[in-house]
């Protein structure tokens, strides 16, 4: 009997158990992300369509009292802000929903649950107000970041302009600004991600709301807090190197095909490529979005094997469970304790 079934796992094993869970997961997986995927697309596009319609018609009856573009501007700004929040708030709905049901075939997959697609989606959508809450949270924490990133962004891109312009800049100087500038946009999104990842995973397995989730997740975080921005480090190159490859290959093929073919016939194969391109990235899009929940909840069971002795819980309950199917099944395998005289009454042996 294996008493030590789960254990804290290192850098190496957790993503061996994470490719592992893909595997074994792999249709539901797909399944939970392609419902969830046209329900939000089907919404989105609704939500566009009235909009649009809205917008219309406030043009046409206010058409004759528009002096000049800006106060038509202004006469639709109030639907424009209406428009923004109802997309992040169906966003982060569809986000909570999607990663929801990742996590939870993540975690009946490791433990070796049995696994139904349509208990998933009603646990989903009955975890929906935690997981929305801590989606919520993650992005009212992210507002500062995103204004002071937009700000350097705006002041950099104007910087920019304003050299090429003049000429006044060292062209070697430009590139390597531009490099350190995405590399510390890098750092920070992975800093944010360590922080936050966990958030989802707290919600729906421990019902938590808003900034009570974020919080447990710093900190789970906290304590291997390098070790975690490796660990992502390594997992987005991973993911966005198989992401790229594919697509890298279909967008530089209509190259080839201009250098090789006749003219005639090179734009024919050079859209036939790229509407392929297209849909092979949509296709790996789709096969790789579950990987993010994947990661996500192997990151919080590996921190809760560390630091708050599940392992040693989900082991004692293994061991119980063994232990009952094996006093269940020796009380079938135990012979009959009947006698003739069950009464204790013995006539003696028959002369």
């Amino acid at each position: 009997m294996d008493n030590n079934k789960y254990y804290p796992m290192n850098s190496a094993e957790l993503l061996d158990s994470i490719l592992d869970v893909y595997k074994k997961s792999f249709l539901k997986q797909i399944a939970i992300t392609m419902i969830f995927g046209i329900m939000f697309t089907a919404i989105i596009y609704l939500v566009i369509f009235a909009g649009g319609i809205t917008v219309a018609l406030s043009l046409m009856s206010n058409m004759p009292s528009f002096s000049n573009p800006m106060d038509a501007f202004w006469k639709l700004l109030p639907s424009i802000i209406v428009f923004l929040i109802v997309f992040v708030i169906i966003s982060i709905i569809y986000q909570a929903l999607n990663t929801t049901g990742n996590s939870i075939i993540t975690k009946q997959t490791f433990l070796n649950e049995p696994t139904d697609i349509g208990a998933v989606l009603k646990q989903s959508f009955k975890k929906i107000l935690q997981a929305s809450s801590a989606g919520l949270a993650n992005l009212i924490v992210m507002i500062p970041l995103i204004v002071i990133v937009s700000i350097f962004l705006y002041v950099y891109i104007m910087m920019i302009v304003e050299i090429t312009g003049n000429n006044t800049f060292p062209a070697t100087l430009t590139i390597v600004v531009t490099i350190a500038l995405a590399i510390v946009m890098l750092i920070v999104s992975i800093v944010c991600s360590a922080i936050t990842m966990m958030s989802m995973s707290v919600a729906v397995f421990e019902n938590k709301y808003f900034f009570s989730a974020l919080k447990k997740s710093f900190q789970l975080v906290k304590p291997d807090f390098f070790k975690i921005l490796g660990l992502i480090a390594v997992w987005s190159l991973i993911v966005s190197a198989t992401s790229y490859s594919i697509s890298i290959v279909f967008n530089f093929a209509p190259v080839f095909v201009e250098m090789f073919f006749p003219q005639e016939s090179a734009g024919v194969f050079s859209m036939i490529f790229m509407s392929l391109g297209s849909i092979i990235s949509m296709a790996v899009s789709t096969l790789l979005a579950p990987l993010t929940g994947i990661f996500s909840t192997m990151m919080y069971i590996n921190q809760r094997f560390k630091h708050e002795g599940l392992d040693m819980e989900l082991n004692l309950n293994e061991i119980n469970a063994q232990r009952l199917k094996k006093q269940f099944e020796e009380s079938f395998k135990a012979p009959p304790t009947a006698t003739p005289y069950p009464y204790g009454y013995n006539p003696g042996q028959r002369r």
